[in-house]
């Protein structure tokens, strides 16, 4: 019998809101109040989203590895002497010698790290596409050039790496 199937219409119904047999009867009202319920798991999302948002633009940073007007004070992290900039209330919350000032400092270390990191990709991708590019022209000279081409975040990566390994992988393996 033909009424046993189930057509490819009627299961589009089924997902985005009507009932197999049901999608010519619905009223108009019915249909916004099915898009209403299939738009609210995207509603939810998206408060959660602008709520953690909100509540992290809040707290504010601690830190700043530039100077500015609220970080106006310099320090430098014990381990790997990474140069940050605090404010003046700084030492009321991170008193000098607490556990609570080298949690911070490491955070300082672990952010400083992902950073390279970050500087470091950005270097290794100039240096490759400059590689492909003298491989396009043959150019042995520009190839060369190319490999040449500086990466100064790749080399500190490498000697945090073999200096401050726990550092390390805390930065690219754990999370905050």
């Amino acid at each position: 019998h033909q009424g046993d199937f189930v057509h490819a219409e009627d299961i589009f119904s089924m997902f985005f809101g009507a009932h197999p047999g049901q999608h010519h009867q619905q009223d108009a009202q019915a249909q916004q109040r099915a898009g209403l319920t299939q738009m609210f798991p995207i509603l939810i999302l998206v408060l959660i989203t602008a709520l953690s948002n909100f509540a992290s633009s809040n707290s504010g940073s601690k830190f700043a590895f530039t100077q500015s007007d609220t970080f106006r004070n310099e320090r430098s992290t014990a381990s790997l002497d990474v140069p940050y900039f605090v404010a003046d209330d700084f030492a009321e919350y991170y008193p000098e010698g607490t556990h609570n000032l080298g949690n911070f400092e490491r955070q300082v270390e672990i952010h400083y790290v992902r950073t390279l990191h970050s500087e470091c990709d950005y270097q290794e991708k100039t240096m490759y596409k400059k590689v492909m590019i003298a491989r396009r022209k043959n150019s042995q000279e520009e190839m060369a050039a190319a490999r040449r081409h500086p990466r100064p975040a790749c080399k500190e990566i490498d000697h945090i790496k073999k200096s401050h390994g726990d550092i390390f992988r805390a930065a690219m393996y754990m999370g905050y």
